[in-house]
């Protein structure tokens, strides 16, 4: 997965798209898992700037697969700043700053917070409590890959 991954976001090399889905689709944990959800969430992407974007485009394909819902407009992110190299406190508050969520979903949904690599949590922890602070009760997260060492 991990290298599909790098492929995909360095190498933009689309095709290994359908390679991550059938590693996952023959995943029976995954498998398992995503039957529970309603909703996908795709984080949004730190670098607004690439070409290609894999959360979007993974995600949009598993929705597809599994037919999901996916809201890829729900999550937004201001921040323009790195947030590689700071502590994890400090990278929790740039992130949760800057996330904006315009949500209008029924809150008895199962949402799946999507995102390509898992490194120290923090991303995935300030949308989850954002979300919580909307009344959001019934989140997932899932990741792709993590990163070896968290930063």
């Amino acid at each position: 997965m991990g290298q599909c991954l790098y492929e995909l976001k360095y190498g933009q090399h689309l095709p290994v798209i359908d390679r991550i889905v059938d590693l996952l689709i023959n995943d029976s944990k995954f498998t398992k898992y995503i039957k529970k959800i309603d909703i996908i969430l795709p984080v949004p992407p730190s670098n607004k700037h690439r070409r290609i974007q894999p959360v979007l485009l993974v995600s949009n394909k598993l929705a597809e697969q599994f037919k999901k819902e996916i809201q890829s407009d729900i999550l937004s992110s201001t921040n323009k700043d790195e947030v590689k190299n700071v502590s994890n406190d400090e990278k929790y508050d740039k992130i949760k700053k800057s996330i904006r969520i315009d949500l209008h979903l029924n809150k008895n949904k199962n949402i799946l917070i999507f995102d390509d690599v898992f490194d120290s949590g923090s991303t995935l922890n300030a949308i989850t409590d954002a979300l919580n602070e909307k009344r959001y009760n019934y989140i997932y997260v899932f990741t792709l890959t993590k990163t070896r060492m968290a930063d």
